[in-house]
């Protein structure tokens, strides 16, 4: 039979094992959380947007970095001399996210995505994109 103490020493064992297990699991759920409820990078405390820093969430960063590519060539600028002011989820009622040309065929699905608006020299311009990016379509008010 197993004696008293050598019982306690491998419950006392145990025990760490699982309030280890407990600590690890409990930051690593503490850190992905606090991550998805993040609203926006470069916010301060009080919840308003720091003087000169975009509002949006990380993971529409690719979006908007192919919408400002997009007006960046559309007006012969380099990438950095444009910046992104406001990126909105939205979803567009179609694959062509709403701006589909004359004749072009669109998949009729709706498309989770972020209407991105842009500044370059002192205009507004307005881009719809999808998630990731990889369908951009400027609004019909942009010049």
């Amino acid at each position: 039979m197993y004696s008293c103490a050598y019982m306690n020493k491998n419950i006392a064992i145990a025990i760490a094992v699982i309030v280890v297990l407990g600590l690890g699991y409990w930051m690593l759920m503490g850190n992905d959380a606090a991550d998805t409820q993040t609203p926006a990078t470069n916010t301060p405390a009080n919840g308003a947007p720091a003087a000169g820093t975009p509002s949006y969430a990380p993971a529409a960063e690719p979006a908007a970095f192919a919408a400002r590519a997009a007006l960046a060539a559309k007006l012969g600028l380099s990438a950095a001399t444009i910046a992104i002011v406001q990126v909105d989820e939205k979803v567009w009622e179609d694959g062509c996210l709403g701006r589909g040309n004359t004749g072009e065929v669109c998949t009729e699905a709706t498309v989770d995505g972020y209407h991105v608006t842009l500044q370059a020299r002192n205009e507004v311009y307005t881009y719809r994109t999808n998630k990731t990016g990889t369908v951009v379509r400027a609004e019909a008010t942009n010049n």
